[in-house]
């Protein structure tokens, strides 16, 4: 066995050659896992689908039950995605409610991930003026396309958004359901079309009453006609919606709105069930204390969180109809009936949670199946049929699948380094292999060591910590940097974090002058040979190309990309390659730097591999140690407002340690700092290209796009 162990090593054709083929088995057989989990074990099918509502593509995955046909008649539920991300992120959401029965699409938002931008969405945004918080960015449509579907019963619609995702839940929830209720249609109708007077003292009287004594028996046939015509569009408007993780500042004032009935302008609220559903550490924080949210559901005198309440436009009030989860529509009457007319309102909190755990979250999907079930009345059956035995909001297993998806992307970069060698060690690529004057950089005084560690675990928190609060500043929403709001954020995580790798750098380089004689510098080999730097160019893009072709085959016989949570590389349009080279020409230069500093200092005194482990743990200390303090504080005096937003922390977590480890791995195996930088730019260039997206901005569609259709 101890022999065997030996030959799995990169430093012989023989052992990269085996560690090759392990990494592809892994790689294969995590995702094989991994699919096995995302459908339920052959319960659920899962579908990508692409659909073209106004001459853009969306794309989004679709889930329903095996053996689902046209005589079924299933609800439907719409999944999205906030800024920053794609459908990947909502996977477990989707899968979950899919066990559950539903029929659900998850969508990602037009210019995120494949799905293209049109010129104009339904309400004008595009190429004449774009402003992300009134677009639905595909939502609307997503909606309209899963009701065309023959096995979706169209009288139960839900759709649930995460972030920027709610507000164009919310805006196509908006858009769909309207504003009057069947009995103001009705009483237009009897006002416009029969040229009834109708009182403002009539508005809470049933239309069909007052037509019953009003109208001649012609007139009410034709009016009884036309309420049957009124009332099957009006039963297929979107029956339930959830703002997840939305501040609602953003969504107030759109809640209801001044329409005219009858002659009348009265006030009305959204005709759809709604439920905000938060965490305690996100914009939860004095929801209940809002004049403006007390005022959008008729509570002046306060509502709790938790409780579901009913809406009367006319009487402008509310009602208490039970706590959730607890009241059920089986036998709570009222509330069947409150969500049967799309009047209930609920606020639910998912616990401890920050705003992006919110779509990762055995918490947030238990709220979303029991919300669902209520207002869809469905948990693979009807829950008011007696026969139905519905699946426990506790038995959930996504986080399997995105563990095994986990396991394969780094199985990915175990295979990148195993080709790699094997790349180095052939005679055209062996020029990228350079040497070393180890004699000319001193040994590792410890006491300097780790003060410089210290020093860089301080650089990366800070780094973090500014970037959270002040990167949005670098954000680009014109054509040169289109990118999504994180990019921004990255851009200046780097710069900080690159800035002090070189005052680190000018440091160690200083104390050798001083003790050898000699910078040291000539060990990270900046200086090369031309062809050698391009060899070393073409070999980082090889690894790309191997890197994504693992992923493209991955896709193609599991359906699965390579992520955790927020780090992610997925199949991207092929414009965005050439997007990417903005990106890739700012991130090289930080990366190299960073690569330099990382690499100048290396331990003779302990094996290779410890060396590798502190050097990766000094360098993600300072991010990990963010997070903490951000965590500790959240649970001890949390006040509204985090130490430090999570929103990009949680990517750094593991994208930080991941590139500090493949710049350390690959210049031990080139002895240049090149190829690590190059490699942690095009990776990290894939992930932010294919997570992003641009839909902050209008971007549109682009030629290389059309031509290649892909």
């Amino acid at each position: 066995m101890g022999e065997n162990m030996k030959k799995l090593t990169l430093k012989t054709k023989e052992g990269c050659l085996k560690l090759t083929a392990i990494f592809i088995v892994v790689l294969m057989l995590s995702a094989l896992i991994a699919r096995a989990f995302q459908n339920d074990f052959g319960k659920i099918k899962v579908e990508q689908v692409t659909f073209d509502s106004r001459g853009a593509a969306i794309n989004a995955e679709l889930y329903y039950p095996v053996g689902t046909n046209d005589t079924d008649s299933l609800p439907g539920i719409v999944v999205t995605h906030g800024g920053g991300c794609a459908l990947g992120v909502t996977k477990g959401i989707a899968a979950e409610l899919a066990r559950r029965g539903f029929v659900v699409l998850n969508v990602s938002a037009y210019g995120t991930g494949l799905s293209d931008q049109p010129d104009y969405d339904e309400s004008g945004q595009g190429k004449d003026g774009f402003d992300m918080l009134k677009a639905t960015n595909g939502v609307y449509d997503s909606v309209c396309f899963l009701k065309t579907l023959r096995f979706v019963d169209k009288t139960r619609i839900g759709a649930v958004g995460h972030s920027m995702g709610a507000i164009r839940t919310f805006s196509a929830a908006r858009l769909d359901a309207g504003y009057y209720s069947l009995n103001d249609i009705m009483l237009n109708i009897l006002y416009n079309t029969f040229g009834l007077e109708i009182t403002e003292e009539q508005l809470d009287v049933d239309a069909d009453s007052i037509a019953a004594e009003m109208l001649n028996s012609d007139q009410l046939e034709h009016y009884n006609s036309l309420k049957e015509s009124e009332a099957a569009k009006f039963d297929t408007r979107i029956k339930a919606a959830v703002p997840l993780g939305v501040s609602t500042d953003l969504l107030l004032g759109t809640g209801k709105a001044t329409v005219n009935v009858a002659g009348h302008e009265v006030l009305r609220s959204i005709q759809t069930n709604i439920a905000y559903v938060s965490g305690n550490y996100d914009v939860v924080w004095g929801f209940t204390e809002s004049e403006g949210n007390r005022a959008e559901w008729y509570a002046e005198n306060g509502f709790s969180e938790g409780e579901w309440y009913c809406l009367d436009d006319n009487a402008q009030s509310s009602s208490n109809l039970g706590a959730f989860p607890d009241s059920s529509i089986v036998d709570n009457a009222a509330l069947a009936d409150a969500i049967d007319n799309g009047t209930t309102r609920i606020l639910i909190s998912t616990g401890d949670e920050t705003h992006s755990k919110e779509f990762f979250s055995n918490k947030t999907i238990a709220v979303l199946a029991n919300y669902f079930s209520q207002t869809l009345n469905y948990n693979r059956g009807d829950l008011t049929d007696s026969a139905t035995v519905p699946l426990a909001t506790s038995s959930q297993i996504w986080a399997w699948r995105a563990v095994f998806n986990f396991v394969a992307m780094l199985a990915m970069f175990g295979l990148l380094l195993s080709v790699g060698s094997l790349i180095l060690k052939t005679k055209k690529y062996g020029v990228c292999v350079c040497s070393v004057e180890n004699a000319a950089r001193p040994d590792t005084n410890k006491a300097v060591y780790w003060a410089v560690g210290l020093f860089t675990v301080v650089v990366t928190f800070v780094a973090i910590y500014l970037a959270n609060i002040h990167g949005i500043m670098l954000y680009d929403p014109g054509m040169n940097l289109p990118l999504g709001r994180g990019a921004a954020l990255l851009i200046y995580f780097l710069l900080i974090v690159a800035g002090g790798s070189l005052v680190a750098l000018v440091f160690n380089v200083v104390l050798s002058l001083k003790k050898t004689g000699k910078t040291g510098l000539a060990n990270l080999n900046f200086r090369m040979p031309v062809l050698s730097g391009l060899k070393c160019l073409a070999f980082s893009i090889i690894l790309i190309i191997v890197g994504y072709t693992a992923l493209a085959v991955s896709e193609y016989f599991f359906g699965q990309d390579f992520r955790l949570w927020m780090i992610s590389l997925s199949d991207m349009k092929v414009e965005w390659w050439t997007l990417g080279l903005r990106y890739a020409l700012i991130l090289f230069p930080l990366y190299l730097v960073i690569s330099s500093s990382v690499n100048y200092t290396i331990r003779r005194d302990i094996p290779e591999w410890k060396d590798t482990l502190i050097t990766v743990i000094i360098n993600s200390a300072g991010i990990w140690l963010c997070c903490l303090v951000n965590y500790i504080l959240a649970r001890t005096s949390f006040d509204g407002a985090l130490f430090s937003n999570f929103q990009s922390s949680y990517q750094y977590v593991l994208w930080v340690p991941i590139t500090v480890y493949l710049a350390r791995k690959m210049y031990n195996l080139t002895k240049n700092v090149w190829t690590g930088a190059l490699l942690n730019t095009f990776i990290i260039t894939w992930s932010i290209m294919s997570s992003l997206g641009v839909n902050d901005t209008f971007w549109g569609q682009h030629w290389v796009g059309n031509f290649f259709n892909i």
